[in-house]
């Protein structure tokens, strides 16, 4: 991976995991206590939310194969904002169902994932595939998590500073900054078939495991915020900061430490460092 893209990559990873991060604590307290709605009501928009997910990012992921790695991602960018965007403008159910559709609100609030929002996560990790050697893309894969998480930590301590519907705005607006990065990439372009796809096995044997994973996470991860909320009626400024805190220790406990001589050469691959020894992510 060049400069140039590891730049862009990370400032559109950047821009998405802040914007996720202040959702993450925004939307329950939006739900639960300006608009006050009940549990049951929050369940079912965090599962319309993973069904979004799920379905999106199916349909970009094929979109990405058959039609344009860049135009794929820049859609799955778009997404987050739009969603956030809807939020900001009514407060009718429907509208805010859609709205946790298209920006996968119950998967934007794992930090430990990441922070990457919703449906964009396929094609981003295409992506990165597309940019790097098959010997480093795991490192890379390894490095833009935490980067992601360690943002996506410092957008949940930011939600404190406004209030839900604040939130939104801001969410909408850093989100929408990294995504003209998007058409700086250096992607490659290729035109191929469904039908022809090689990966249509993999991804078949790699769906019974996701569809476990998936359903111990859904069960637990998109409650952690409105269980402090509903049980322990947290304020929202102490729920940030609680946020930011177990983000940033899901983002810290992804550093690995090299063993052998290999892996210290790839901690010096990052861009602008090769040659000048392992890097501080080492």
């Amino acid at each position: 991976m060049n400069r140039r893209d590891f730049w862009l990559l990370l400032v559109f990873r950047g821009t998405r995991s802040v914007a996720a991060g202040m959702l993450m604590i925004a939307f329950p307290y939006l739900i639960l206590r300006t608009l006050q709605q009940g549990a049951m009501r929050l369940g079912l928009l965090y599962a319309c939310g993973a069904v979004g997910t799920a379905v999106l990012g199916l349909l970009l992921g094929l979109l990405g194969d058959v039609w344009s790695r860049r135009l794929a991602l820049l859609a799955a960018g778009a997404l987050l904002p739009l969603s956030s965007l809807i939020i900001c403008l009514t407060h009718r159910t429907l509208w805010i169902a859609l709205a946790a559709w298209l920006g996968g609100f119950s998967a934007t609030g794992s930090l430990a994932g990441g922070g990457i929002g919703g449906p964009a996560a396929p094609v981003q990790s295409a992506a990165i595939a597309d940019l790097t050697a098959p010997e480093k893309r795991t490192f890379y894969y390894s490095f833009f998590s935490f980067i992601s998480g360690i943002f996506g930590a410092l957008g949940a301590l930011l939600a404190r500073l406004w209030t839900p519907t604040e939130a939104f705005w801001w969410a909408t607006l850093i989100s929408a900054v990294g995504l003209p990065t998007v058409l700086g990439l250096g992607l490659p372009e290729f035109r191929g078939r469904l039908r022809h796809l090689p990966s249509r096995n993999i991804i078949g044997k790699f769906s019974v495991t996701g569809t476990l994973n998936g359903l111990s996470q859904g069960l637990l991860v998109p409650f952690l915020v409105p269980f402090f909320v509903l049980v322990y009626r947290l304020p929202r400024p102490r729920m940030a900061f609680y946020g930011f805190l177990a983000g940033a220790l899901a983002s810290v406990a992804l550093r690995r430490r090299p063993h052998w001589t290999g892996d210290w050469a790839l901690c010096a691959a990052l861009p602008g460092r090769a040659g000048s020894g392992p890097h501080w992510w080492c």
